[in-house]
């Protein structure tokens, strides 16, 4: 089906979809016709934000000929460089050569999240052994 994307305050785009397509499949699309990063990408219908896990089909209302609207986001300030963005940056970039970037991100933050807990649930002395071990690393490789 065709439905209209019209930029807030912009001009209209229209968009071949398929109703078993998710919202973020379909932010991508529109990523690559009109070079909106997903991130930046807010889609409404009837006034209600569209979530990217759903299908196209879950919104009953969207039909050949609706109009979305997209809202672009301002980008993200950047957050001070601590060793968790560094590490996240340096993850993102093995991970973008393999997926599209928003799975990207998704897996990368999951990631980070998996790490802060299996790290919450250490004791001192597993810390102290780890930390240990990397340190014997590192003199080894010099």
């Amino acid at each position: 089906m065709k439905v209209k994307v019209k930029m807030l305050m912009g001009e209209e785009h229209i968009f071949e979809i398929l109703p078993t397509e998710t919202i973020l499949q379909v932010k991508e699309k529109i990523r690559d016709k009109l070079a909106i990063d997903v991130p930046q990408q807010s889609l409404l219908f009837m006034g209600k934000a569209l979530t990217d896990e759903n299908e196209v089909g879950f919104y009953p209302g969207i039909k050949d000929e609706s109009k979305l609207i997209l809202v672009k986001k301002a980008p993200q300030i950047s957050t001070p460089k601590n060793g968790l963005h560094i590490f996240k940056t340096e993850i993102l970039k093995v991970l973008k050569n393999y997926y599209t970037e928003s799975d990207a991100l998704t897996i990368a933050n999951q990631t980070i999240k998996d790490l802060q807990m299996k790290v919450a649930h250490m004791s001192y002395d597993d810390l102290e052994r780890l930390a240990t071990a990397l340190l014997q690393d590192q003199e080894n490789n010099i």
